[in-house]
């Protein structure tokens, strides 16, 4: 006969530290290898990924760890511009919890100086508190500072974002 443990809320044994996150209740999880066809843009405001998830939080007081991983790369040997990440919940730009406008990145990646037109890579965390039980909906958006052609999705290279609740 097979066991099963059903709980509310998953607390460690001396309780959640101050600003802190209990155990793991759930994990979503996408990931995308990309097409032939890749992706670019010249957009300096937030533009939509393909990477986005949803997960339905179970109480308002969890803490939701976002890891993102994207591969992207200039067009052109530029050395002067930087390509940009941010993570949206829904329709909020979550980069905009440090108390600046709309148009605030998590992460800002240097074109590489020579080598502005090779592939890179970046990979970052990020905890938000959505202080909901409804769906969520997470989205990475991207652009560049200075307005060159930058590609992304480009074929065979990994995509991903997991988002893994904790109580809290």
């Amino acid at each position: 006969m097979a066991s099963e443990l059903r709980v509310d809320r998953i607390i460690p044994v001396n309780g959640v530290p101050t600003g802190g996150m209990g155990g793991a209740i759930q994990t979503k999880f996408y990931q995308s290898k990309g097409d032939d066809s890749p992706n670019s843009s010249t957009s300096t405001t937030p533009i939509a990924s393909e990477v986005t998830l949803n997960i339905t939080p179970t109480s308002t007081s969890s803490k939701i760890l976002l890891n993102c991983s994207y591969h992207w790369w200039f067009n052109t040997n530029t050395t002067t511009d930087y390509f940009k990440i941010t993570l949206f919940r829904d329709s909020t730009n979550l980069a905009t919890q440090f108390g600046g406008g709309n148009t605030d990145w998590l992460q800002w990646m240097p074109s590489r100086n020579p080598l502005g037109s090779y592939n890179d890579f970046c990979t970052f965390q990020f905890i938000d508190t959505p202080n909901t039980t409804s769906q969520v909906t997470y989205t990475v958006y991207i652009g560049c500072h200075s307005g060159n052609t930058f590609r992304f999705n480009w074929s065979g290279q990994l995509n991903s974002l997991s988002a893994t609740e904790f109580s809290a």
